[in-house]
């Protein structure tokens, strides 16, 4: 991503083309690379493995964090009975995507998809798009406007209703995350629910943490850990619900954790929370 944060209604929205593969692997691709999924390529899995040499948490953190997705999306097309889910910042397809596991529960699940990386876009359309209960829009979040008000949200997506928008490692992609949060919260109706997971530093292993950011940075990708008290407060207002925020692993587990994924190895935290009635 690149320009200024403008959480603010900035107009039509503003589908920006940029070549996001000429400097080298991105995030998304990146992230791809530690999940061993398809659509990145040989210059990706150079970039990833040169990473995971030097920061090996890397890969068990990217699927702690998938699995913890999966089980918020199967949790909000359950109890709570969401079926309508903004996924920002999606990255590229990666079984399974969350209309397929919103679906399991709520067959009539309507998915909005949104990335501002053009090859992601490229492939979420072809993957993701039914052209009818699922949209792939190419839209950059710190524009929250243009997301909200992009015609092919609005026809999915009923605001007046509890819609779940997902967040999954990507605000720590982001300078300044609250804003775009508060805006996102303004057109969320009560029952609504938000779903986050954040890079922290609030960990025994802070310093291993920090290298990892140190290394995004010097590959040319912002990337901004943040500790638990800032994550925190991107949930003011809402109702936690159980276990709370916690390392992404740990949210509501469905088998036992592997190892790798125990403690502190996971420093990614999560969490799910209501919007309040009233």
């Amino acid at each position: 991503m690149d320009g200024e944060d403008l959480p603010g209604h900035p107009g039509p929205p503003d589908y920006r083309r940029r070549d996001t593969t000429a400097d080298g692997p991105t995030v998304a691709r990146l992230y791809n690379a530690y999940l061993d999924s398809e659509g990145t390529d040989a210059v990706d899995h150079e970039a990833a493995d040169d990473l995971l040499r030097r920061a090996p948490d890397l890969k068990p953190v990217a699927r702690a964090n998938r699995e913890f997705l999966a089980r918020a999306v199967g949790y909000l097309a359950g109890e709570p009975g969401i079926d309508q889910f903004v996924d920002l910042g999606t990255g590229l397809p990666t079984h399974p995507n969350v209309h397929q596991v919103a679906r399991e529960r709520r067959p009539q699940a309507r998915v909005v998809y949104v990335d501002n990386d053009p090859a992601v876009f490229e492939r979420g359309r072809t993957v993701l798009d039914d052209g009818e209960r699922t949209a792939m829009i190419q839209a950059d979040i710190r524009r929250p406007w243009t997301v909200i008000d992009d015609p092919r949200t609005r026809l999915l997506i009923d605001w007046s209703r509890p819609v779940a928008v997902l967040m999954s490692s990507v605000l720590h992609f982001l300078t300044s995350p609250e804003p775009i949060v508060a805006a996102f919260r303004e057109v969320m109706t009560p029952g609504s629910h938000l779903v986050i997971s954040h890079a922290t530093d609030t960990t025994s292993r802070a310093d291993g943490v920090m290298e990892i950011q140190r290394l995004y940075r010097s590959a040319g990708l912002t990337v901004e850990i943040r500790p638990r008290r800032r994550i925190e407060g991107l949930f003011s207002g809402l109702a936690l619900v159980a276990p709370g925020l916690v390392p992404a692993s740990y949210w509501r587990p469905e088998a036992e954790i592997p190892p790798e994924q125990q403690g502190d190895r996971v420093w990614m935290l999560a969490g799910v929370a209501r919007v309040r009635d009233g």
